[in-house]
C-alpha cells in the first residue's frame, strides 16, 4: 500500500487468516488460525496501516459491500 489507502472498508463479520511470507511484503492466504508466521486476521492490521497513514478505515454490517468483495480498498492515487 505504501501509504496509499485512502478509505478501507471492511465487513463486520469478514476475517482472513494469512501466512506472513519471510522477508517480503507478501501473505499466502490460509485456513489454519494458529501456526508459525500464522496471523489469525489480517484486516486488523490492515485497517492499522491504513488509520497510520492518514486513510480513513469502515467497518459495516451492510451486505451491499459484498458485491465489490467482503474487504475493499480505495488508493489515493
Amino acid at each position: 500500500m505504501e501509504g496509499r489507502g485512502d478509505l478501507l472498508i471492511v465487513h463486520q463479520n469478514f476475517s482472513q487468516s494469512v501466512i506472513m511470507k519471510a522477508g517480503e511484503r507478501s501473505f499466502k492466504l490460509t485456513d489454519e488460525s494458529a501456526g508459525k508466521d500464522v496471523i489469525d486476521d489480517i484486516t486488523s492490521d490492515i485497517a492499522w496501516n491504513v488509520l497510520s497513514k492518514k486513510g480513513r478505515v469502515v467497518f459495516t454490517t451492510q451486505d451491499e459491500i459484498k458485491d465489490l468483495g467482503n474487504i475493499v480498498l480505495k488508493l489515493r492515487y
